[in-house]
């Protein structure tokens, strides 16, 4: 049986430490956002104009998470293409997210976007 080693990391801990902190805060956009607007009892499909306001109002506030981690001193520039999409002007932020979304579902249906 043949044992695989990982590949050698030449990041730091420093590196790890500001990745996680960037993606907590993209999680802490999401999370707050859906927590605003979201209903646990609810569980239908939103409305394709509701969603996008939705992912608009996703985008900035991953903005507003993004802005606390560079306050930190992480530089925002090494994670460029991380933060792409969010720095878009939020209509295409949202689309684009939306595309994506559509790209990688499973079964490559727009379900989750299809009115109720």
């Amino acid at each position: 049986m043949e044992v695989l080693s990982a590949p050698a990391v030449s990041a730091s801990s420093d590196d790890m430490l500001e990745w996680i902190w960037l993606h907590m805060a993209i999680n802490a956009g999401v999370g707050a956002v859906a927590a605003t607007y979201g209903d646990v009892e609810d569980t239908a499909p939103p409305s394709s104009s509701w969603a996008h306001q939705m992912l608009a109002r996703v985008v900035k506030a991953i903005r507003e998470t993004s802005r606390i981690v560079a306050a930190r001193g992480v530089d925002l520039r090494r994670y460029r293409g991380e933060l792409l999409a969010y720095r878009l002007l939020t209509a295409v932020s949202a689309l684009a997210k939306r595309m994506s979304a559509r790209i990688f579902s499973p079964d490559g249906s727009d379900a989750a976007w299809q009115h109720r």
